[in-house]
């Protein structure tokens, strides 16, 4: 997987995943939204249009983004879901 972090001044940080999000991938996904939150940036928009897959390992690291991120009063939101990813 590899995730790129777009940031605009005064808007949500958004993060682009690719590939798969999974067992071998989801502390990279922890990593770029610690780093966001390192940086002042505690609103998260990740974008998921191009994520082939996301496991229970993925959905779970989705999970911690979001907990970690409202600890800061921040949110993390989900753009263009897969309707299924679990099946790709």
């Amino acid at each position: 997987m590899t995730a790129q972090i777009t940031e605009v001044h005064g808007r949500p940080a958004v993060i682009t995943l690719t590939g798969r999000l999974d067992q071998t991938t989801d502390w990279q996904l922890c990593k770029v939204v610690a780093d966001c939150m390192a940086r002042d940036l505690p609103f998260v928009v990740l974008d998921l249009a191009s994520l082939d897959f996301c496991d229970e390992a993925g959905l779970h690291a989705l999970s911690g983004a979001a907990a970690g991120t409202k600890v800061i009063g921040g949110t993390v939101h989900l753009a263009a879901p897969a309707a299924n990813p679990a099946d790709r």
